[in-house]
C-alpha cells in the first residue's frame, strides 16, 4: 500500500519483501535455536556454578538448525537474483553467490577429511593423555586422587583410570562418585597386570580415587586417566561438514550456467560487448578532433620609419581613411644551423668521494647507513683500504665481530703488514673472549712496531682476563711509558696491582660466617676496580639480602641480570628475595627462566617446588620436586618434601570425606571453606559456628551441622 509507482516500476518492492521476510525467518530461526539449546542443557543438568554446559547436549539441534538457515539463505539468494530488474545486477549477485559456495566447500571438504579419517582422532586423543604416574606408599598408608570427569564444557572427559600394581604385596583401590560409592573396593594383587576402572560421562561428576596400601611393605603403581573427545566431534561435526558440501555444489552447479546467461549483458563483466544500433554514436565519437601544432611565428624585421605625418586639431581628414599595417618582411633563413652549447657532464664519483660521505654518517652514529657507503666505495674499488678499516670498526660498533673479522681479512689479503687491520683484528679477538689469540697477536704486532700502546693495552687486558696479572702490569707500564698522562693505563694499573681472586675469596668466607658488612665491603672493593664482576655482585647481594638490606640486594641482581639475562645465580638469588617478600608471581617467573636457561639445576627445580607449593598448587610442586630428585638422587631434603605433600593430599582427602558426610555439603562450599582457612581437621574442631557461618555460602543450618560433626560432644 505505501509502495511507490516508482518503486512498482522498478522492482524495488520486491526486494523489500524479500529482506522483510528473510529477516522475520532469521529470527525465529534464532529463537528456535535458542529454545532447543536451553531444553537439551537443562534436561543434561547444566549449571552455571560450577559451571557444567555440555557441548554435545544441544549441538545435534544446533547444526541442524544452522543447516536449515543454510538452505534458507540459498533460497533467498536465489529469489533475488530473480526478481533482479538488470542483467548487471544478477551477474553480480551470481558471482558473489558462486564465491561464498566455493569457500563453503572448501572448508567443508577439509574439516569433514580431518575429522572423518580416523588416524585424526588417534592423534588428537593421544595428545590429551601422558604417560602413567607412578606412585609409592608405604605400608597402611593412604592416597587420594581428586578430578573431574569432564572439563566444563563436555569437550574433553575422562573415560576410564587404568591401574598397575608394579611392586609390592597389594593396593585397595576404593572410587567415589560425588559423595557416593561406586562399588564395593577393589583389591590388586597381581603384579604388571593392568586394571581399568570406568568413568561416568552423562553427567558432571568429582572423581575421587583412594589408594590403600593393605600389605606389609611399601607397595608401587602407576594410575594412567585415559582422557578423549566427545563422541561427535567425529561423528556429527564432519557429518553436518558433509551435508554443507552436498548442499553448497549443487547452488554451485545451478549457478553456473546462469552466470554464462548474463555475462555478456552485465557490463562489469570481463565478456561484455557493447552493442551500438544504427544511427547511434558513442561517447568518444563525439570528443573534438586536436588540432595540429601552429609554428611559432618568427618575429618582425625591423622597419624604417620615416617622419610622421602632422594633423592638425581643429581639422577633420577628409573620408573615413582605414589604417595600414606596414607588411612584415618573410623571415630571413639562418645563413647556417645554431647547434645548443654542450652540457658539460659531471664526472661520477670515485671511491674516496663515496668514502668521505660515509665517514660524515660514521661520526654521527649512524652506523648501518655508513657501511652502506663503505660498500658503494667498494663496488667502486674492491681494494679501498680505508673503506674496508672502516666498515670493520663500523661493525664493531653494532657488535657484529664476525662482519668485522671478514673486512680486517679482506685487508690482510692483499696488504699482510697493515697495522690497523691487525689492530682491529685484535678488537674483534677481545670482542669475543679469545684471550689468547689477543696475546699472540700482540706479540707479533709489537715485534713490528715496538711499544705501540694501542696494542700494549689489548695484551695487558687479556693477560688480565686470564689471571697473569704480573705480565699485564708489565704491559700497562710499557703503555705508560708511551702516554704518560693516560687516565685510562693508570686505571688499568691499579686494576692489575688488587688481587681479584684473594678478595672475593676473602669476601664469601666473610658473607658465610656471618661478618655481613666485612663482606660488603671487600666485594665493594672488587666493584671498585671491576664495576660490572658479575660474581661480586651477585656474592654482595646475598649479604645484603641477610643483612636486611633487601632493596639494594635487589637492585645490585638486577644489574647483573640487566647484562647477563641467563646468569642462574643472579635469578636464583632474585627468585628467593622476592619470595621472601612475598611477590610469589614474580619469584616463580625467574625460576621459571632459570629452568629455561639451565633445566639441569636441581636447585632451581626445588625452588620451583617450594614456590608452587605456596601458591596452592600442590601437584606442580610434587613434579618440581620429582624433577629434581631425577637430577639429584640421594638429596633427603628432597625427599622429605615429597612425602609432606602426600601426606598433606591423604589429609586433605580425609577432610573431604567427612566434610561430604554432612548434608548441604558439596564441592563448591567445600572450596568456600578450604578458601577461609579451613585446611584441616583440628581448624574445624577449634571453629565455632558463628566463625562457619561467616563463610560464604554456608547458612546458619549447614554451620551448626558443621559444629555438631566435628564436636560430637
Amino acid at each position: 500500500m505505501g509502495t511507490s509507482y516508482k518503486d512498482r516500476l522498478e522492482g524495488g518492492y520486491q526486494f523489500l519483501r524479500i529482506r522483510k521476510f528473510k529477516a522475520w525467518t532469521a529470527a525465529g530461526l534464532i529463537a528456535a535455536s535458542s529454545g532447543l539449546v536451553a531444553l537439551s542443557l537443562a534436561q543434561r543438568g547444566a549449571t552455571a556454578v560450577p559451571l557444567y554446559m555440555p557441548v554435545n547436549a544441544f549441538l545435534p539441534a544446533l547444526l541442524v538448525m544452522i543447516f536449515i538457515g543454510g538452505i534458507l539463505e540459498m533460497f533467498f539468494r536465489n529469489l533475488s537474483i530473480k526478481y533482479a530488474k538488470k542483467d548487471s545486477q544478477r551477474f553480480l549477485m551470481i558471482q558473489n553467490s558462486i564465491a561464498r559456495a566455493k569457500v563453503l566447500i572448501l572448508v567443508c571438504a577439509l574439516l569433514a577429511l580431518l575429522l572423518f579419517a580416523p588416524l585424526s582422532r588417534s592423534a588428537i586423543e593421544g595428545s590429551l593423555n601422558g604417560p602413567p604416574v607412578p606412585w609409592t606408599l608405604q605400608p597402611s598408608e593412604a592416597g587420594t586422587l581428586p578430578f573431574d570427569n569432564q572439563d566444563g564444557f563436555g569437550v574433553t572427559r575422562y573415560l576410564q583410570i587404568i591401574v598397575t600394581l608394579t611392586a609390592g604385596q597389594r593396593i585397595v583401590v576404593d572410587i567415589t562418585k560425588g559423595s557416593t560409592s561406586v562399588g564395593p573396593p577393589q583389591t590388586i594383587g597381581q603384579l604388571n597386570r593392568p586394571v581399568a576402572f570406568g568413568i561416568e560421562t552423562d553427567k558432571f561428576y568429582v572423581y575421587r580415587v583412594t589408594f590403600t596400601n593393605s600389605g606389609l611393605q611399601p607397595a608401587t603403581f602407576t594410575y594412567q586417566l585415559y582422557r578423549g573427545m566427545f563422541s561427535e566431534m567425529f561423528t556429527l561435526v564432519p557429518g553436518f561438514a558433509f551435508a554443507v558440501l552436498i548442499a553448497s555444489l549443487a547452488f554451485f552447479a545451478y549457478l553456473r550456467p546462469r552466470r554464462e546467461q548474463y555475462e555478456r549483458a552485465a557490463i562489469y563483466s570481463a565478456g561484455y560487448e557493447t552493442r551500438v544500433d544504427a544511427g547511434e554514436r558513442l561517447y568518444s565519437d563525439y570528443r573534438p578532433v586536436p588540432e595540429a601544432p601552429r609554428p611559432a611565428p618568427a618575429p618582425p624585421s625591423p622597419v624604417p620609419m620615416g617622419p610622421l605625418p602632422t594633423v592638425s586639431p581643429f581639422r577633420a581628414p577628409a573620408g573615413n581613411p582605414v589604417p595600414q599595417r606596414p607588411a612584415a618582411a618573410p623571415p630571413m633563413p639562418p645563413p647556417f644551423p645554431v647547434s645548443p652549447p654542450p652540457v658539460a657532464m659531471p664526472p661520477p664519483p670515485s671511491a674516496g668521494d663515496v668514502f668521505a660521505v660515509g665517514a660524515a654518517l660514521f661520526s654521527k652514529g649512524e652506523y648501518g647507513l655508513a657501511i652502506q657507503r663503505f660498500d658503494e666505495a667498494l663496488s667502486l674499488n674492491p681494494r679501498h683500504t680505508r673503506s674496508l678499516l672502516a666498515k670493520g670498526e663500523a661493525f664493531l660498533r653494532l657488535n657484529r665481530p664476525r662482519e668485522a673479522m671478514a673486512a680486517y681479512d679482506d685487508v690482510l689479503r692483499h696488504d699482510r703488514g697493515n697495522l690497523d687491520a691487525l689492530l682491529g683484528t685484535a678488537a674483534v679477538y677481545a670482542a669475543e673472549r679469545r684471550w689468547r689469540d689477543v696475546i699472540d697477536l700482540a706479540d707479533t704486532f709489537l715485534a713490528m712496531q715496538p711499544g705501540d700502546p694501542e696494542m700494549l693495552l689489548r695484551r695487558g687486558d687479556a693477560q688480565l682476563a686470564l689471571g697473569r696479572r704480573q705480565e699485564a702490569l708489565i704491559s700497562f707500564e710499557a703503555a705508560l711509558l708511551k702516554r704518560p698522562s693516560d687516565a685510562s693505563i693508570l686505571a688499568r694499573i691499579e686494576k692489575a696491582k688488587v688481587d681479584i681472586a684473594s678478595l672475593q675469596s676473602r669476601a664469601l668466607i666473610a658473607s658465610a660466617s656471618g661478618n655481613l658488612d666485612q663482606a660488603i665491603s671487600l666485594f665493594d672493593a672488587i666493584l671498585k676496580v671491576e664495576p660490572e664482576n658479575a660474581n661480586s655482585l651477585v656474592g654482595k647481594s646475598v649479604a645484603l639480602r641477610r643483612a636486611g638490606r633487601v632493596d639494594e640486594a635487589l637492585a645490585s641482581l638486577n644489574s647483573v641480570i640487566a647484562r647477563n639475562p641467563g646468569h642462574g645465580g643472579a635469578l636464583l638469588n632474585k627468585g628467593r628475595i622476592l619470595e621472601e617478600r612475598g611477590d610469589l608471581e614474580d619469584a616463580l617467573e625467574a625460576y621459571d627462566k632459570l629452568l629455561e636457561l639451565n633445566p639441569g639445576d636441581p636447585d632451581a627445580w626445588v625452588a620451583q617446588g617450594d614456590i608452587l607449593g605456596k601458591m596452592g598448587r600442590d601437584d606442580d610442586a610434587q613434579k618440581s620436586y620429582r624433577q629434581a630428585l631425577k637430577l639429584a638422587p640421594n638429596d633427603e631434603d628432597t625427599k622429605g618434601k615429597i612425602v609432606a605433600l602426600e601426606q598433606a593430599r591423604a589429609e586433605e582427602g580425609q577432610l573431604l570425606r567427612e566434610l561430604f558426610q554432612i548434608k548441604g555439603i558439596g564441592p563448591a562450599k567445600a572450596k568456600a571453606l578450604r578458601d577461609a582457612g579451613f585446611h584441616t581437621l583440628e581448624d574445624f574442631r577449634r571453629a565455632t559456628e558463628d566463625q562457619l557461618a561467616q563463610v560464604r555460602g554456608i547458612t546458619r543450618k549447614v554451620a551448626s551441622d558443621i559444629a555438631k560433626h566435628f564436636h560430637p560432644g
